[in-house]
């Protein structure tokens, strides 16, 4: 299983630790239950409205919790959906993705890969995301959290396709997949056009950060930090 391992697995701790010392196993695990199924419900729900905290916490009450339970289940809100969502897909490719089929290819073919497989298997997701990124506009703390999940996507992805690196290049390797991945990740939530398109848009990306696979002869020689995709798409 690649590093993906901060976004989901401990966001019930604390409620863990209060049940657990109860002796009362049946409730923590009644609440996981609780909280997939708002989760299920939610992604439904945000084919026709809009994803946003009051649409989390109907749902909570729905299902016939109380609404303080959704901050409960759901501490982080709006992020803790996304980390679902990314930790689930991502889980799912890393299961179904065979490594020694994936090392035949050229690194730059790895990561379109990885990434084209990412972002296809979220088809049923691209709204509640759409969503949900767009508010992180107006809320600092919701894109800080979301800068810091697209980020271990970018690692995760960069584990699968067979990087080792511990030294100054596992920075470097990241920091230029992450110039990638952004403008990616809002071409796929922006567009209905065909697979083909975003891995046009994916090659000429990878293109344009000249050869990941050279990233340190690049980023000495070459590299200006103005230049990254991922500036110029903050600064728009």
């Amino acid at each position: 299983m690649p590093p993906f391992r901060e976004i989901i697995v401990l966001k019930l701790n604390n409620l863990a630790r209060i049940t657990l010392s109860r002796g009362n196993y049946n409730t923590f695990m009644d609440l996981k239950k609780a909280k997939l199924e708002i989760f299920n419900q939610f992604i439904a729900k945000s084919q026709q409205e809009k994803a946003n905290i009051d649409l989390l916490k109907t749902i909570t009450t729905d299902i016939g919790l109380s609404a303080n339970m959704a901050a409960i289940l759901f501490p982080a809100g709006l992020s803790d959906i996304l980390s679902m969502i990314f930790e689930m897909r991502f889980a799912h490719l890393a299961k179904e993705t065979v490594i020694s089929e994936l090392n035949v290819l050229r690194v730059k073919d790895r990561i379109k890969h990885l990434l084209l497989k990412f972002f296809n298997s979220m088809a049923e997701e691209k709204l509640a995301i759409k969503s949900i990124l767009k508010s992180s506009g107006k809320d600092l703390s919701l894109l800080v959290i979301n800068l810091k999940i697209s980020w271990q996507i970018v690692d995760a992805i960069w584990y699968m396709a067979g990087d080792k690196a511990t030294d100054f290049n596992y920075y470097t390797k990241r920091i230029l997949l992450y110039s990638v991945y952004i403008p990616s990740l809002v071409y796929w939530m922006s567009n209905k056009r065909s697979d083909k398109g975003l891995e046009n848009f994916i090659d000429n990306l990878l293109i344009r950060v000249n050869k990941i696979g050279k990233v340190k002869s690049w980023f000495k020689n070459d590299f200006k930090f103005s230049d990254l995709p991922i500036i110029r798409f903050f600064k728009m």
